[in-house]
């Protein structure tokens, strides 16, 4: 009999069609988003012809199928643009990287085909259901309520382990010892790949419950609520105890405050500019490993953190910082479209020839690696560009409109997670669906400086006129989805 966790993946792709016809579109894939990667098992299959199927490739192809079948138009109504390159090149970047191994065309396009899945459709879904202020506002409040349905579930494992997965279906997906951490206490997984990646999506869900206390038409229970909601996504995030994610999450919070009080984008900037200035000093070897790690321990000891911790923090992140100084090693053997894929990054046995462990987490050290200058600098730009676009055509000055508070958080939001991929290497499918949207997103005209503003020149509406539409209708045309 197949176990629960085979007959979920193979019902997940019909539920999403389900959906789509039974809710709207831009609805439909904000569930099948995030609950598919939230609760899908940690499992993979190899198929003929297709990337390994997994929950990411099952959530992808199931939301792309629905909106061929189901939403057509909305699909058709996208129009390139010259923000769609880096994605374009990301994805093509694979055949050149074969081609130049001497691999064959062959393994060329099935890297392509597996990255146009992973990458390419959700950067689409984002384009086309959520490139209005809308569709942001919609998707932060999916993803708040979505990290608070979360949280009942990491205080379950934080209290009696890191073991839903393996109750629910029937295995571990990652190994238990990670979970435990230099006090004692338990780091939750629930149903994603790792600790950390849980820690800076509840970390992402409080940034966008934080944006959404004005206007957000959030429900009655949503806004009652929402307070102890919030309350119980930051506790989680603090008890996770992820020192990179509380730490990048505060940075965020804090950058988007300043923005908003100074109408300044400056603070926001210069969190993004830390992305490319980090991967260029360490690619060039103008900064060394053994640097980074004493930086990291004055930092820790400035803030009074043990010593005990401190020296397990240093040692994380110097087995980090070699297996970067590793890969940047073998990226420069083909700086242009990288080395071979197969296996790089992999510690192997010299005797055995069995793989032991990865040597590094680093999504751009990977990138650098396999797909070399040209897929690394597609992969910052399809990250940060949407952001540096979005704070050009909505400056800070109208982030406390209702209408933009949601989508500029959400920019926090990308711009914390391609930070967090200079740790790590995470799948998370909702942040390319929001680069997307960001990058879809068109200029607001006659958008009020602040929501104080627009209400204090509304004139009073007459006696029997209709009501007048709203300065968030009037910012965008509608959107159908």
């Amino acid at each position: 009999m197949p176990s629960l966790a085979t007959l979920v993946m193979l019902a997940w792709i019909p539920l999403i069609l389900v959906s789509f016809s039974l809710a709207r579109p831009r609805r439909a894939v904000i569930v099948a988003y995030l609950a598919g990667w939230m609760f899908l098992p940690i499992m993979s299959w190899d198929l003929p012809g297709l990337p390994s199927y997994d929950k990411l490739t099952a959530t992808n192809l199931g939301v792309f199928a629905a909106i061929l079948f189901f939403d057509l138009r909305t699909l058709l109504r996208l129009r390139p643009s010259a923000l769609d390159l880096p994605v374009a090149i990301l994805c093509l970047c694979p055949i050149a990287s074969s081609l130049s191994n001497g691999l064959g065309l062959y393994d060329g396009i099935a890297g392509a085909w597996s990255k146009t899945i992973t990458w390419s459709i959700p950067w689409v879904v984002g384009r086309c259901y959520f490139g209005s202020l809308d569709g942001m506002r919609e998707l932060a409040i999916g993803m708040f309520v979505a990290g608070s349905l979360y949280v009942p579930l990491c205080v379950f494992e934080m209290v009696f382990g890191a073991t839903l997965h393996l109750k629910v279906y029937g295995f571990s997906q990652h190994l238990a010892e990670q979970t435990i951490r230099t006090d004692g206490s338990i780091r939750p997984m629930v149903f994603m790949p790792h600790g950390l990646i849980v820690s800076i999506w509840m970390g992402s869900c409080a940034l966008a419950g934080l944006s959404l206390k004005k206007g957000a038409r959030l429900g009655f229970l949503l806004t009652r609520f929402r307070p102890a909601l919030l309350a119980g996504l930051i506790t989680t995030l603090v008890l996770s105890r992820s020192l990179a994610a509380i730490v990048l999450i505060a940075a965020g919070f804090a950058a988007w405050s300043v923005s908003r009080v100074t109408r300044s984008v400056l603070p926001v900037m210069l969190l993004v500019a830390i992305v490319p200035t980090y991967v260029t000093l360490r690619v060039t070897g103008f900064i060394a490993r053994a640097e980074m790690s004493s930086a990291i321990s004055s930092g820790l000891e400035a803030f009074g953190v043990s010593q005990a911790e401190v020296s397990a923090r240093v040692a994380s992140a110097t087995v980090r910082f070699i297996g970067e100084d590793e890969l940047c090693k073998e990226g420069w053997q083909h700086p242009v479209f990288g080395a071979n894929p197969w296996n790089i990054g992999l510690a192997v046995d010299p005797q055995t020839g069995e793989v032991q462990s990865t040597t590094v987490d680093g999504l751009w050290a990977i990138l650098f690696a396999t797909r070399g200058i040209v897929g690394l600098g597609a992969w910052m730009l399809m990250m940060l560009l949407p952001v540096i676009v979005f704070a050009r055509r909505h400056p800070p000055g109208t982030w406390n409109h209702p209408g933009v508070s949601a989508a500029s958080i959400l920019a926090i939001v990308l711009t914390a997670h391609a930070l967090d991929c200079l740790l790590n290497a995470d799948g998370t499918p909702m942040y390319n669906c929001i680069a997307g949207g960001l990058a879809g997103l068109p200029a607001a005209r006659g958008l009020k400086r602040s929501a104080g503003a627009e209400h204090a020149r509304r004139p009073a509406p007459q006696a029997g006129a209709p009501a007048v539409i709203s300065a968030r209708r009037l910012t965008h045309p509608p959107n159908s989805a």
